[in-house]
């Protein structure tokens, strides 16, 4: 049944099902391994597990992949026997290919869904959220989360993961970027728009906090594990409703 995490890889293999770009390196059910566009091919189990989600902890669960892209997290939930919903807009390039090669190779039944999280009718809410490297492409980070929270269950988890800002001394900090300016942002504005890469808003742990504060949520950042200890300029927090 979780055969999707037990696997070591085979061999790698670059564009399987055509020519495409793959930013996540996943697994095959015949233990071969995409080769995703970073040389760890370990780092999405590495991010999957800083989450602390145990497999068994899905089933029965209504999950939301914001920024779903490849798919390796939809697929991951749903091979948990969670109920999954993978969102993208239609601006990257890969969408939705990549994710349907991956959920048909695994058998996995998700409901695809090309929009904008802060605008498609949703007609429920989730158990878990998926927000995984899409906070620093959002403008209005208010709004943002004020959307999240209003789409996430009573008692339900919102995992974000993002660029951190190395600023701040203990204070929330949001980095703008910009293309004048040295600022910790990999790209700067010259960016957006282009297959949906941009970045705007660049936080550190502590604005996270400090934004899901302000709309009656909790986070808590999980950085010591071997995902944000690999790679210290991203984070991953969990935020809940607060009690």
């Amino acid at each position: 049944m979780y055969k999707f995490f037990n696997e070591e890889p085979t061999a790698l293999v670059e564009n399987p099902g055509g020519p495409s770009i793959w930013w996540h390196s996943a697994p095959l059910p015949d233990g071969r391994r995409i080769k995703g566009a970073h040389d760890d091919v370990d780092r999405q189990f590495k991010m999957w597990r800083g989450m602390g989600i145990t497999p068994g902890s899905l089933i029965g669960k209504s999950v939301l992949d914001i920024g779903a892209n490849d798919g390796f997290f939809s697929v991951a939930a749903r091979v948990c026997d969670a109920r999954v919903t993978a969102l993208n807009t239609a601006d990257w390039i890969t969408w939705p290919k990549n994710i349907r090669y991956l959920s048909e190779a695994w058998g996995a039944d998700i409901d695809i869904v090309t929009d904008d999280f802060r605008t498609y009718p949703f007609q429920k809410t989730f158990d878990v959220i998926f927000f995984l490297g899409v906070i620093y492409h959002v403008e209005n980070v208010f709004g943002c989360m004020q959307r999240l929270q209003s789409l996430l269950a009573p008692g339900g988890r919102l995992y974000i993961e993002t660029h951190l800002s190395p600023l701040g001394g203990g204070l929330p900090v949001w980095e703008a970027a910009s293309d004048t300016y040295a600022t910790s942002a990999p790209q700067g504005r010259t960016n957006v728009g282009r297959a949906g890469i941009s970045n705007f808003l660049l936080p550190n742990a502590e604005a996270i906090c400090a934004l899901a504060e302000t709309y009656g949520m909790k986070a808590k950042p999980l950085l010591d594990n071997p995902y944000c200890q690999d790679d210290r300029t991203r984070g991953l927090l969990l935020v809940e409703h607060a009690a």
